[in-house]
C-alpha cells in the first residue's frame, strides 16, 4: 500500500471486500492511530498530573514563604543579637532554615514508599514497562529541598541584611 493515494486504494479494498465477504462489515484502522488511542487516557493523566504538581509546587513555596517571613518577624530580636555576638551568615542561615529543611527531608523520606508503591501498581499494567528507581524518588527529593531552599533564601538574606541596632531598638 502507498501511502500517497489511501483513499483510492481503500475504496479499491473496500470493493474487493463486500464481493467475498458481504455478510461482514469493511472496517480500516491503522496501528499509528491505535496506539494513539490506546495512550490518550495516559496523555490526558499526564497533563492533569503535570498542572496538579506545578500548583501544588506554587501552593507550598507561597507557604513556606509565608512561613519563612513569619519567622524572621518573630525572631528579629534574636538575629540581631546572635548578630551582634559575632555569628556568621552562615550559621544565621543554617539556624534560620534548618527546621524548614529537615521538614521537607522528613517529609520525602516518609512518601517515598508511597510513591514508590502507586507508581509500581501504575507501571503494571503496560506490557512494556520500565522498573521504578529509587534514584528518581531522591532527584525527587533533592529538587524539593533545592526549591525550600530558594523559597526561604529570601527571607533568611532579608533578615540577615537587616541592622542589629535598628532590629533591637524597637523590642
Amino acid at each position: 500500500m502507498r501511502t500517497d493515494n489511501i483513499q483510492s486504494t481503500l475504496a479499491s479494498l473496500e470493493v474487493t471486500w463486500k464481493d467475498m465477504l458481504p455478510e461482514y462489515p469493511f472496517s480500516v484502522s491503522f496501528l499509528d492511530q491505535d496506539i494513539a488511542r490506546q495512550y490518550e487516557i495516559e496523555t490526558r493523566w499526564r497533563k492533569i498530573v503535570q498542572t496538579a504538581s506545578w500548583l501544588t509546587v506554587l501552593v507550598a513555596c507561597l507557604g513556606v514563604f509565608g512561613l519563612a517571613a513569619f519567622a524572621g518577624a518573630r525572631r528579629t530580636k534574636e538575629i540581631g543579637i546572635r548578630k551582634v555576638v559575632g555569628a556568621s551568615a552562615y550559621h544565621l542561615f543554617f539556624l534560620l532554615s534548618r527546621e524548614y529543611l529537615l521538614q521537607v527531608i522528613v517529609a520525602g523520606l516518609v512518601a517515598c514508599p508511597f510513591v514508590y508503591y502507586a507508581m509500581n501498581n501504575w507501571l503494571q499494567e503496560f506490557a512494556y514497562r520500565v522498573e521504578m528507581q529509587f534514584d528518581v524518588l531522591a532527584i525527587g527529593i533533592v529538587a524539593t529541598f533545592l526549591v525550600v531552599l530558594g523559597t526561604l533564601s529570601y527571607h533568611v538574606v532579608k533578615a540577615l541584611r537587616i541592622n542589629p541596632v535598628d532590629s533591637l531598638r524597637y523590642e
